[in-house]
C-alpha cells in the first residue's frame, strides 16, 4: 500500500517537473518570438522619425542655406513691387525692315530685361495697302508673323503700333481704320501662329502747327475724340478681345496745361477724361500716359503729373488700364529723359511710381520709350 502511494507521489512529482519545464520552454519561445517583433517595430518607428527629420531638413534647406549671407537671403525672398506689373516698350521699326538677326537680338533683350509687351510699328502698312505691288503685303505679313511668333515663344506679347499727327482729321480718318482692319484680319488668318494682342494709336494731333491757335484746339481735340470713338466702337463690334490703347500726354487732364474743355457725348470735360470714358465701353481698353520726367517727386515730378488721369480712371473708368511711360531717348529738354543716366535712376523712378500708385486699381505698369534708348541706357 505504501509502495503504491509512493509511486503515485513520484508520478505527480514528475508531472509537476514536466509541467514546469514546459512552461519555461513556452516562455523562452515567446520571448524569442516577441523580441524580433519589438525590434522591427522600434526599427520602423526610428525610420519614420528619421524620415520626418530628413523631410523637415530638406524643406528647411529650400528656404535657408547655411552658406547664404543675410543680403542673399533678403534678395531671394523679397519680390520686387514691379514684378506683377506690365513692362512694355516701343519698337519704332517696321517688321518688314528688321533682319532676322535684329529680330532675335531685340527679343533676347526684351526677355532678359523682363519686358512683357512690345509695341511694334506697323505704320508702313499704309504704304503697302496703297501700293500696287500685292507681293509687298505678303512679305509684310510674313515678317510680322515671324516677329510675333518668336516673341510669343519667349512669353512676350506683341501689340501693333501706329503713329501720326493728322489721322484724326475727317479727310484722313480712313487711315486708322485700315490699320485696325489689317490687325483684325491678321488674327483671323493666323491659324497656328501667334496672334497680335492689341493695337496702340500714338496720334499726336497737338504737334500740328495750328494747335498753337486757341480757336483751333477745340476742333482738333473734338476730331481726335471722334477718331477714338470710331475705333473703340469697331473693336467692340468686331474684335472685343483685342486690346485697344492710346498714348496721351499727361497734360490732357487740363491741370498742368490750359486746354479748352471739350463737349462730347453731352458732357464737358478735359479731353483726357473723355478718352477714358470712351474706352470704358470695351473690355480691354488702356491709355499710356506719356509722363516724361526724370524725377518722381515735387509738383513737376512724374507722380504728381500722372495723378489726375490716374485718379479719374480709378474712380470713373475702372475697366480702363493706365500705363505710365518714361523716356530714355536722346531728346530735349534733358529733364524729360533718363538718357545718359545710370539705369539705377530709371529703376528707382519706377519703384517710386509703383509705391505711389500701389493702391490704385487702374495702375497696371510701365512703358519705356523706347527699346533703342533703353538698350543704350543699360550699357551705361
Amino acid at each position: 500500500m505504501k509502495m503504491h502511494i509512493y509511486k503515485i507521489l513520484l508520478i505527480i512529482l514528475l508531472l509537476l517537473i514536466v509541467i514546469i519545464l514546459l512552461m519555461n520552454s513556452q516562455k523562452s519561445t515567446t520571448e524569442m518570438i516577441l523580441k524580433p517583433i519589438q525590434n522591427d517595430e522600434l526599427s520602423q518607428t526610428q525610420e519614420s522619425t528619421d524620415s520626418n527629420v530628413a523631410t523637415y531638413s530638406s524643406d528647411f534647406s529650400t528656404t535657408t542655406n547655411a552658406t547664404e549671407t543675410p543680403s542673399e537671403k533678403i534678395e531671394k525672398n523679397v519680390t520686387s513691387p514691379q514684378s506683377k506689373l506690365t513692362k512694355s516698350t516701343w519698337l519704332w521699326h517696321s517688321p518688314a525692315k528688321i533682319s532676322d538677326e535684329a529680330i532675335e537680338e531685340y527679343i533676347n533683350l526684351l526677355q532678359s530685361e523682363k519686358f512683357t509687351t512690345v509695341y511694334i510699328d506697323i505704320t508702313d502698312y499704309i504704304d503697302v495697302y496703297e501700293g500696287v505691288d500685292q507681293n509687298q503685303k505678303i512679305v509684310f505679313t510674313e515678317r510680322l508673323t515671324k516677329f510675333v511668333d518668336l516673341a510669343s515663344e519667349s512669353n512676350i506679347k506683341v501689340e501693333a503700333l501706329v503713329g501720326g499727327t493728322i489721322w484724326f482729321q475727317p479727310k484722313y480718318d480712313y487711315v486708322p481704320n485700315i490699320i485696325l482692319n489689317y490687325v483684325i484680319e491678321f488674327n483671323k488668318q493666323s491659324g497656328n501662329h501667334a496672334k497680335i494682342a492689341g493695337i496702340q494709336y500714338d496720334v499726336e494731333s497737338y504737334n500740328l502747327p495750328e494747335f498753337s491757335n486757341l480757336n483751333e484746339q477745340s476742333i482738333i481735340l473734338s476730331d481726335y475724340l471722334n477718331m477714338v470713338k470710331t475705333l473703340t466702337t469697331k473693336v467692340l463690334l468686331e474684335s472685343p478681345s483685342l486690346k485697344l490703347g492710346f498714348a496721351v500726354p499727361f497734360w490732357f487732364d487740363n491741370v498742368t496745361r490750359e486746354l479748352p474743355l471739350i463737349t462730347f457725348n453731352n458732357e464737358i470735360k478735359p479731353v483726357g477724361f473723355h478718352v477714358l470714358d470712351i474706352l470704358q465701353t470695351i473690355e480691354n481698353g488702356y491709355i499710356v500716359i506719356m509722363d516724361y520726367r526724370n524725377k518722381t517727386e515735387g509738383p513737376n515730378g512724374s507722380i504728381k503729373l500722372a495723378e489726375p488721369q490716374m485718379n479719374y480712371a480709378s474712380k470713373n473708368t475702372p475697366r480702363v488700364d493706365v500705363i505710365i511711360a518714361q523716356e530714355t531717348t536722346n531728346v530735349e529738354p534733358l529733364s524729360i529723359t533718363f538718357y545718359n543716366q545710370p539705369k539705377i535712376n530709371l529703376d528707382d523712378a519706377l519703384d517710386n511710381i509703383t509705391k505711389a500708385f500701389s493702391n490704385t486699381k487702374s495702375f497696371k505698369g510701365f512703358a519705356i520709350h523706347d527699346i533703342d534708348g533703353y538698350k543704350i541706357l543699360i550699357k551705361n
